[in-house]
């Protein structure tokens, strides 16, 4: 096993992939998860600073380190990390809201990235998740997000993974629950 994380770490603490030197987001984040699971608290300030380095003017995160523009799940993920090593300042968790809601398709799910032709199931969950995180969930159209999600739905059960996916399965599944359960809570909540 300690092999596989030094293959992967970069200097900084953060992970990349192994055949190159980028810091990645997504599997700074997965790594940090199968640290955690083996009693490691995960990345220090040095890898912290590494998915820092990776946000964008917009507020969102890019990928990996070489990337120019943020994307939705990056952004996370990138998230997800700084939360668990204390936290965003209010500015910064603010335009990273910002970035998030402006992902929001027609369609009414959230875009992977700004080129995106429409939502998809699961950056429209990883999206959602992260903007609850942030206390901005008004920042979203919810009615709108409501009808993405029916949208996905499939009539014999689960969710597929974008209006014209018409199959289910466990992954989008997945997402798609997770998706109605914070709506719930949102609108709960008076969100």
């Amino acid at each position: 096993m300690d092999q596989l994380f030094e293959a992967r770490c970069l200097p900084s603490g953060a992970f990349g992939a192994g055949d190159s030197d980028a810091v990645s987001a997504y599997r700074t984040f997965l790594g940090t998860l199968c640290l955690q699971m083996l009693g490691d608290e995960g990345p220090g300030p040095e890898a912290i600073d590494a998915i820092r380095g990776l946000r964008r003017e917009d507020g969102g995160y890019a990928e990996r380190s070489g990337d120019s523009a943020a994307q939705t799940n990056a952004t996370a993920a990138a998230v997800a990390l700084q939360l668990m090593r204390g936290g965003l300042a209010k500015p910064m968790a603010a335009e990273t809201a910002g970035f998030l809601a402006s992902m929001q398709a027609r369609d009414g799910g959230l875009k992977a990235h700004a080129d995106a032709a429409a939502g998809d199931l699961l950056s429209t969950f990883t999206g959602l998740l992260t903007i609850c995180m942030l206390g901005a969930v008004n920042a979203l159209h919810l009615g709108a997000l409501a009808r993405f999600l029916r949208s996905v739905a499939r009539p014999g059960g689960g969710f597929g993974a974008s209006p014209a996916d018409a199959g289910a399965d466990v992954e989008y599944t997945f997402y798609g629950m997770g998706c109605m359960a914070l709506l719930r809570a949102s609108v709960g909540e008076g969100g």
